[in-house]
């Protein structure tokens, strides 16, 4: 419960009191496992975003090889052209460079034309 002299509050998991920041940091936690049914998707996924925003940055495409590679999933290849598609259109100005990475995976066979249409 709370009084009007403390600034804590008590867990629904537990009555253990816990400030308000904490407890607000827990709700958003959970939040975010209920909205992410696939933590590991979801992790591959960042991994991809990081990876492109890396790339528009330095325009390294042995970066792009060597982090796919890595990752080894045909699952990411997939999400590497959604998450293009979504920087680009976050931010226009990165279009080009990843048109010409996408082309340029595509064309070297690492993404496939199925990967590309889904």
């Amino acid at each position: 419960s709370l009084s009007a002299e403390s600034p804590s509050t008590t867990s629904d998991k537990d009555e253990t009191p816990v400030p308000a920041a904490a407890e607000e940091a827990e709700a958003e936690a959970e939040a975010d496992v209920s909205t992410s049914s696939n933590p590991a998707r979801d992790q591959m996924e960042k991994r991809v975003a990081s990876m492109l925003e890396e790339f528009v940055e330095l325009q390294d495409m042995a970066e792009v090889a060597a982090t796919l590679s890595e990752m080894g999933s045909r699952e990411c290849f997939a999400a590497v052209v959604s998450k293009a598609l979504e920087l680009a259109c976050d931010t226009p100005k990165h279009t080009g460079s990843l048109t010409k990475l996408i082309a340029q995976l595509s064309k070297d066979g690492t993404l496939a034309s199925k990967e590309i249409e889904e």
